[in-house]
């Protein structure tokens, strides 16, 4: 059974971010129409700031990267959140653009999968060692500055599948045509992840 992983950054953008233009005010009055947020100041970073709307997703910035992270998978969150990242793109339309991403880590209890791959066996009988973890990575030229970085990795009884879509785009109005007119970029691309996974390792 392939289970969605919530811990990973499902949008990444990679730009000269100015973190002291994220005041709470602003954030609300720009980007949330007045919802109610917490705002979070990670210990181990001076650097970072993060705006937690609660049940729904969070977005932080982290030095150059501003990530989008969901809590709930469902559609209408995954809208929710690509018409923030829209509206803090057209608010900031001039800061310089080098990314962007889209990521989706999977769950399996699928084992075995990279065995004859990786020669895991093989190696070990040159070792007095235990296999802590073994990975597999493909990257995938889609064209047009799309690239899909496709990493399978084995740990203990877990297989996780990591998908990250990247974009070469080179301003913020580049980014918004990526995004397109709906809000629906998350939500196709982790179907097609999902199509991927059932039509290649046969588990859904």
């Amino acid at each position: 059974m392939n289970e969605l992983h919530n811990d990973v950054s499902n949008l990444v953008i990679v730009g000269s971010w100015n973190k002291d233009i994220f005041t709470p005010d602003w954030v609300k009055e720009y980007l949330l129409d007045g919802q109610d947020f917490q705002v979070l100041f990670p210990m181990n970073s001076l650097n970072s700031l993060k705006f937690d709307i609660v049940t729904k997703y969070s977005f932080a910035i982290n030095l150059n990267r501003l990530e989008f992270q969901l809590h709930d998978s469902s559609d209408e969150a995954s809208r929710d959140m690509i018409a923030t990242a829209r509206k803090l793109l057209r608010c900031l339309v001039h800061t310089p653009i080098a990314s962007f991403g889209v990521n989706f880590v999977f769950k399996s209890d699928q084992q075995g999968l990279l065995n004859g791959i990786s020669h895991t066996e093989e190696i070990k009988e040159h070792l007095t060692a235990e296999v802590e973890s073994t990975e597999v990575t493909r990257v995938f030229n889609v064209g047009q500055g799309k690239v899909l970085n496709f990493k399978v990795v084995q740990r203990g009884t877990d297989t996780f599948f990591d998908f990250n879509y990247s974009y070469n785009v080179r301003n913020v109005q580049n980014l918004i045509n990526v995004l397109g007119d709906d809000d629906d970029i998350i939500i196709k691309k982790r179907q097609e992840s999902i199509g991927i996974l059932n039509s290649v390792y046969g588990d859904e």
